[in-house]
């Protein structure tokens, strides 16, 4: 079912229409979105250790909203949940879309948002070794 309130609260923010592409297969990155392969990512950070940021940010539980109209609330537990997930374009944000990862089918993972990007850049310092790969 899809939730019409968070995926307006994704084209305003950030410019994403769930049921397309996003960075960095289409459009410019802006100053608060980074992305990696996804791959990559998972072998030098973890998609583990992402899902363990959040609580920092005050986030118990987000959205996974899905280009297929398959949303759902309160993911939180699963680690999979930012699990690469075969050919769907998955976004995950919370409810009022302040910061977004999106998981492509093309094998990259985009993360957005100011409080985001701070929190990965003290746990993970040499992000930017691995960041932007295509730019």
């Amino acid at each position: 079912m899809k939730n019409e309130t968070v995926r307006q609260q994704l084209r305003e923010k950030w410019g994403i229409d769930p049921r397309k592409m996003w960075r960095p297969l289409i459009g410019r990155l802006s100053a608060d979105t980074i992305y990696f392969e996804y791959n990559v990512f998972e072998q030098q950070f973890g998609v583990a250790q992402l899902q363990n940021l959040l609580p920092e940010l005050g986030e118990k539980s987000w959205w996974a909203i899905s280009e297929v109209g398959e949303d759902k609330s309160g993911v939180s537990a699963e680690v999979k949940s930012f699990a690469h997930q075969s050919q769907i374009e998955m976004y995950y944000c919370n409810a009022t879309a302040d910061w977004v990862v999106y998981v492509s089918h093309e094998n990259t993972i985009a993360l957005a948002g100011k409080d985001l990007l701070d929190h990965l850049k003290r746990a993970w310092p040499d992000f930017v070794s691995y960041c932007n790969p295509w730019e």
